[in-house]
């Protein structure tokens, strides 16, 4: 028997099928839901950028740029820079804005993001590291979001302090994503642009 530690993996002999064994005995570490969740968000992404109508109004396009610093201030200084290395002070109302920046980017809550990050810097490069580069490019970008965590990660994530993280937020995230980052940007819009700018969506 071997195993590949650094994946998670473990598959029997040496033959030239190993690889396919591999493979197969890795296959219930994949989240399924996850991939097909990543997947059909990107080909969507592919498929606008295609389909796009070049004739699309200015202010759609300042629109969608607003939408996305929304969410870089969300990511950069709000999960990451605040919540993750709490490299300055923030009262009540910026934190309330950060959160608010960070969820419009619908991705996993912030209690998690955090506490994963902390791990990958407490633990860099190795079993505990969520992003672990060892295991590849594309694992280190996307596919850690795909599989289930080594043993290690969540062993070494239980010991870092979360206490600072809302487990309100962590509770409810569903809830909050579908509002915020789905439902909220579209009816802002479609409310902005109906009866302030007359025309119609």
């Amino acid at each position: 028997m071997s195993v590949i530690d650094n994946k998670h993996v473990t598959y029997r002999g040496n033959s030239s099928h190993s690889a396919i064994e591999e493979w197969i005995n890795y296959l219930p570490n994949v989240k399924w839901r996850n991939v097909a969740t990543i997947s059909f968000v990107h080909l969507c992404a592919l498929y606008s950028l295609v389909t796009i109508d070049f004739t699309i109004d200015i202010r759609t396009v300042f629109w969608y740029i607003l939408i996305c610093v929304i969410q870089a201030m969300g990511f950069t200084a709000g999960a990451h820079r605040y919540w993750t290395h709490r490299t300055f002070k923030a009262k009540l109302l910026l934190r309330i804005i950060l959160v608010f920046c960070y969820i419009t980017a619908d991705q996993i809550s912030i209690r998690n993001w955090v506490r994963d990050h902390r791990t990958h810097h407490k633990f860099t490069e190795t079993n505990a590291d969520p992003y672990n580069s060892n295991r590849g490019f594309f694992f280190s970008h996307v596919g850690w979001l795909m599989v289930k965590k080594h043993p290690e990660v969540i062993k070494k994530g239980q010991q870092i302090d979360d206490n600072d993280i809302s487990r309100i937020l962590n509770k409810y995230n569903i809830i909050v994503l579908l509002s915020i980052a789905t439902a909220l940007p579209h009816v802002v819009y479609s409310f902005v642009a109906t009866y302030f700018l007359s025309r119609q969506i």
